[in-house]
């Protein structure tokens, strides 16, 4: 008997291990496969879309040139535009059950991964869409018409690597035949997981301990933590976010961020926030599984466009929804808020996910009332918490629209921008959730409206687990 339950023990864990040893894919999927090549044809090699060569030299200068004193982030990825459709690239194939398969190969030589958006996406009911590298180590989807979306946008997280296929499966006698149109091809010349290669975790951060570090304290911020997402935006740029519960509790996932994340710093004029909503990915629970050797987390856990609910410029105010609700295994967590005018707490927390590393977390003791000075913008007056010094820890670039927490775990703000260095752990600016909560009588340029609809003057909100009474608990 004992010899019985070793050998499924171990049939288990070599399960646990092949499942977790292939990278399955990001954002809320379907199952299903790609097919694999010995049923395409012959299953030989097919030519690939090549992107042009760019100056990655004259890139990386120009981003060196761009910081200025905001907290958003150098871009991770060079923006090809492109118009790839079935119609008019890649090769079809036909099943011996009727299914029509398409596949398109796009190669982008150097890349350090590859992530793409459809700018046109909508599928019947029954057909598939996959990516993949080369080897199908990594492959995201099977996305279906349940991805479908009145955007009709698809962004799709990194493959790492500098190929990537797509491979469409349309059944005999669909209602219609898809829509798909790949509209931009992003190649990284840094990883946007670690910033630089080929270290595990960037060194910029090494003050900043990981979220993990705090469970010999009694894992103070679990919960919080949960509601702490590393952003994608336009496939080129990472910011923080931070899911909010709202006064109704009804598990809308509001997204709180910095408006600089989506408008590239203040240089688009006029931006469509609403466009820029839709290529936003949220990666939840990306931590290190360490404390004093910080290590890449999973990337499993990520959900694909939102809608723009709020933007506020002389704020820094972005608030989106997530266009899908957060499943109960990727264990949301909703955070809490105030908006009152003053807080004379002695302690604050903010989690971040400086320069698309892993959730960090940063301690000050002491906030007071102050106005951020930009030289690309001018910001509302006393509209921000001013951290003098930090004790633990300080801020960096890919930290921006990370919370400040309070006492009693509610966000009082979002991170705008700063000086603050591991050296110099000094002066950082959060806008605030009070100078926020209702700066204009537009709807879209204020928080009450979202987060309070039906009472105005209630200031305060607690945190939910909104899968308490059905939680998933971890294994691994």
């Amino acid at each position: 008997m004992e010899k019985n339950r070793t050998i499924i023990r171990w049939s288990l864990m070599l399960l646990l291990f092949y499942c977790f040893s292939i990278d399955l894919g990001a954002q809320v999927s379907h199952g299903g496969s790609p097919l694999p090549f010995s049923q395409l044809r012959s299953g030989t090699a097919f030519s690939f879309e090549e992107m042009p060569a760019f100056d990655l030299q004259e890139q990386l200068c120009l981003d060196s040139m761009e910081y200025d004193g905001l907290r958003a982030s150098n871009r991770f990825a060079y923006k090809f535009m492109t118009d790839f459709t079935p119609d008019n690239s890649g090769e079809w194939f036909t099943l011996a059950d009727g299914t029509r398969v398409w596949r398109l190969g796009i190669r982008s030589e150097g890349a350090v991964s590859l992530n793409l958006l459809f700018s046109e996406y909508e599928l019947p009911e029954g057909a598939q869409l996959f990516l993949y590298n080369p080897s199908q180590s990594q492959v995201r989807g099977a996305f279906t018409h349940q991805n479908n979306s009145e955007k009709h946008l698809l962004p799709v997280s990194p493959i790492y690597g500098d190929e990537v296929i797509i491979e469409y499966q349309e059944p005999a006698h669909v209602s219609f035949h898809a829509r798909l149109r790949i509209g931009e091809v992003n190649h990284a010349y840094r990883d946007f997981m670690r910033s630089a290669e080929p270290r595990s975790e960037p060194l910029y951060g090494s003050c900043i301990p990981p979220l993990i570090c705090s469970v010999p304290e009694g894992n103070l911020y679990k919960d919080i933590g949960q509601s702490v997402v590393l952003l994608i935006i336009n496939g080129q740029y990472f910011c923080t976010g931070t899911l909010l519960n709202n006064i109704n509790q009804d598990g809308k996932p509001y997204l709180l961020t910095a408006s600089h994340c989506l408008n590239e710093d203040f240089s688009l004029r006029n931006p469509d926030y609403e466009e820029i909503a839709g290529t936003v990915i949220s990666f939840f629970n990306y931590n290190s599984p360490t404390c004093s050797s910080p290590m890449r987390g999973t990337e499993e856990m990520s959900l694909a466009s939102a809608y723009a609910r709020a933007v506020n410029e002389d704020m820094d105010l972005a608030l989106l929804e997530l266009m899908e609700v957060p499943p109960v295994y990727y264990r949301p967590y909703y955070a809490g808020w105030s908006a009152e005018a003053s807080s004379d707490d002695t302690s604050y927390v903010s989690i971040q996910h400086p320069m698309g590393s892993t959730k960090r977390f940063s301690l000050a003791e002491k906030v007071e009332v102050g106005t951020f000075m930009a030289d690309i913008k001018s910001f509302t007056k006393k509209g921000f918490w001013h951290i003098p010094e930090w004790q633990l820890g300080c801020t960096a670039i890919g930290s921006s629209g990370s919370p400040l927490f309070d006492a009693d775990y509610r966000v009082i703000g979002a991170l705008t921008g700063g000086s603050s260095y591991c050296n110099t752990p000094y002066n950082d600016f959060y806008y605030r959730v009070y100078s926020a909560w209702q700066p204009s009588d537009d709807v879209d340029r204020q928080l009450q409206y979202w987060l309070s609809p039906d009472n105005p003057n209630v200031k305060t909100c607690d945190g939910m687990n909104p899968y308490a009474g059905a939680a998933a608990v971890r294994l691994s």
